[in-house]
């Protein structure tokens, strides 16, 4: 089952649509979760004809997270993977990672991923192969797997353990996610080829969650204390002071909600 989260963008997600299409593994389901989009996308994405893609919307925005929970609920699959509707997928990458899963018993599967500029031209490869040991500490040092476009999991697994997208964070779900996963297991397949085209924005002034301070702040807040009673907390700590820096130097409107934190004693 495919989950694809959507909002104002339609042009895009089709695109997000017609690469898991192109998949060259039978996908059972694709969802589609429309989280408050002001344009209706049930006329366009019917024009499609997939007997097997099933959209939601929500009449308001209720973010990401309960876009994604929603689409949990729905699939039926044996497997979930997860798209962003600004994201694309190489038309192997169902494929190498349920094999991968089948044959080391994993329950979650990552790969690599490409940075894309708006025009399509590849500006980073990204791929973090999982360090020896256990891989919720790894994970506590270091987000090594990235963006959910780029994982499948098992569904069985995460139903048993009820592990969902926590709704009250307001950045950093996919890396909370991660931790709740591997809290339950210490079985992971990463995939070095780099099977995710991820879109980055044209400008860094930018309104979107990467950029935006004060729901940093308050998703490290929230983390701090979900961890709190952990003895690996102390790395976890370390890993968002240093998401916090790489964010200062690459946006500068974080930045500027930093310095204005720091000004206002907040």
């Amino acid at each position: 089952s495919v989950i694809i989260t959507t909002q104002d963008r339609p042009q895009l997600i089709l695109h997000a649509i017609q690469s898991v299409v192109a998949q060259d593994h039978d996908i059972h389901q694709i969802i589609v979760v429309d989280d408050g989009s002001k344009e209706n996308l049930e006329v366009s994405l019917g024009s499609l004809q997939l007997l097997y893609l099933e959209y939601y919307r929500f009449p308001h925005s209720r973010g990401a997270n309960a876009a994604r929970n929603l689409g949990i609920e729905k699939s039926t699959g044996d497997y979930i993977a997860f798209l962003d509707d600004d994201d694309q997928w190489e038309s192997s990458k169902i494929t190498l990672q349920i094999n991968a899963l089948q044959k080391t018993g994993a329950i979650l599967s990552y790969t690599g991923i490409n940075n894309l500029t708006p025009d399509g031209k590849i500006i980073k490869k990204r791929f973090y192969p999982n360090p020896e040991g256990s891989v919720f500490t790894n994970l506590m040092k270091n987000n090594f797997i990235g963006s959910t476009s780029s994982i499948v999991i098992d569904r069985s697994f995460i139903n048993q353990h009820q592990i969902r997208f926590d709704e009250t964070l307001p950045s950093m779900q996919d890396y909370d996610f991660y931790l709740s996963v591997f809290r339950h297991s210490n079985l992971i397949a990463g995939i070095p080829q780099f099977l995710v085209r991820y879109r980055q924005e044209r400008s860094l002034w930018t309104d979107k969650t990467s950029s935006n301070f004060f729901k940093f702040k308050t998703a490290q807040e929230i983390l701090h204390k979900k961890y709190e009673t952990f003895d690996e907390v102390y790395y976890l700590k370390r890993s968002l002071r240093i998401i916090q820096f790489k964010k200062c130097i690459k946006y500068p409107k974080f930045l500027l909600g930093l310095l204005r934190s720091f000004i206002s004693g907040a």
